[in-house]
């Protein structure tokens, strides 16, 4: 299934992509569906990655010493997850499970590199804005300290 770009321009990983960006980009991805309770990945999973939800939710979480379950993020339409470990290749840092039924965008690494190949700037753009985020989680950190 191809993408229309207008699916990808209102998440924040691609909101500095210009049009021609976004159209290769949607020329590569795919659409993955999760029934409620259905895990996407595990923590420690190897990654290579990322899922934007379409529709539907997802529930991050790790298991603390004890065994129980600390949610460590809810993920809602247009949103993305598992983009650390597409780009860093680290294992998965949670676990991800649908709340929901849940559609999603898989954008994997070589659906990046396909795009970086033909539209180089692409790259500076998702930089531009995983720094973006890094600033403003660090401002809110250094006002909450």
């Amino acid at each position: 299934m191809s993408f229309e770009p207008a699916v990808l321009r209102e998440v924040s990983l691609f909101k500095l992509f210009d049009e021609d960006e976004l159209r290769e980009l949607c020329q590569h991805v795919e659409e993955r569906t999760f029934v409620a309770g259905q895990t996407i990945f595990h923590v420690g999973d190897s990654g290579g990655e990322l899922y934007v939800v379409m529709s539907g939710a997802v529930e991050l979480f790790i298991l603390d010493p004890e065994g129980r379950r600390a949610q460590v993020g809810a993920i809602e339409q247009g949103e993305v997850f598992g983009e650390f470990s597409l780009f860093d290749g680290e294992p998965r840092s949670a676990s991800a499970v649908a709340i929901g039924p849940t559609v999603t965008c898989c954008v994997d690494r070589n659906d990046l590199a396909l795009l970086f190949e033909k539209k180089p700037h692409a790259a500076f753009d998702i930089l531009a804005v995983l720094v973006h985020e890094f600033r403003r989680r660090t401002e809110w950190l250094t006002q909450h300290m």
